[in-house]
């Protein structure tokens, strides 16, 4: 049952759960700053597009990549431990991405060795504020700066975006800025109910 589906992918095959595309305009909305024209952002776990393309009509570049080769073009590459976009020049402000679950704790790590690249957001279950060993290897001294849960449920199931599908799982967004001047706390800002503003025709085109 879609709604209460438990997020875990094959441990060494893909974990295809795309993201609506209406979420991450929400996000990209309500939680990042106005102007973005001017921002190269990295999406590395870009699945088919979603969330890559979605991002592109708010930043002025977005460079996609993923570890499995979805069929749709994009660099087979491996964040964990493969090239980079600034190994090849590009000047990366931003890595905004819906990592597998599991692997969550290593891409934050991996961000964190990436030390000309200001932000990290990434879309998690909100449970993802639990747990001891998260709390020792993450938050204790690498609070982040904002955290942003939606007010409405987002459905993400597997293998493709649904307009029709339920979930009860929440989520929220995990937004790290390396400018520690600005940011003595993590501050909590809302996504408000506003999926019927931001669908729209043709985010869903298997429907």
């Amino acid at each position: 049952m879609d709604g209460f589906q438990n997020r875990s992918g094959p441990r060494d095959g893909p974990d295809d759960f795309p993201t609506p595309k209406w979420a991450t305009r929400a996000f990209m909305a309500h939680c990042m700053p106005d102007d973005l024209s001017e921002l190269t952002v990295w999406e590395p776990a870009a699945n088919r597009g979603y969330m890559s393309s979605t991002l592109a009509e708010f930043c002025g570049n977005v460079i996609a990549s993923d570890l499995h080769d979805y069929g749709v073009g994009f660099p087979v590459i491996d964040f964990l431990d493969g090239p980079t976009p600034m190994e090849y020049g590009a000047e990366v402000s931003a890595i905004i991405t819906n990592p597998p679950f599991n692997k969550a704790v290593e891409f934050f790590n991996r961000w964190k060795s990436l030390e000309s690249v200001d932000c990290l957001a990434m879309l998690l279950r909100l449970s993802w504020m639990e747990g001891v060993n998260r709390y020792n290897g993450v938050f204790n001294g690498h609070a982040p700066a904002y955290i942003c849960p939606y007010a409405e449920r987002v459905p993400i199931v597997k293998e493709r975006v649904d307009q029709k599908a339920v979930t009860q799982m929440p989520y929220a967004w995990f937004v790290w800025d390396r400018d520690k001047d600005k940011y003595q706390r993590t501050r909590v800002k809302w996504i408000p109910p506003c999926r019927k503003d931001f669908e729209k025709e043709g985010d869903y085109p298997n429907e």
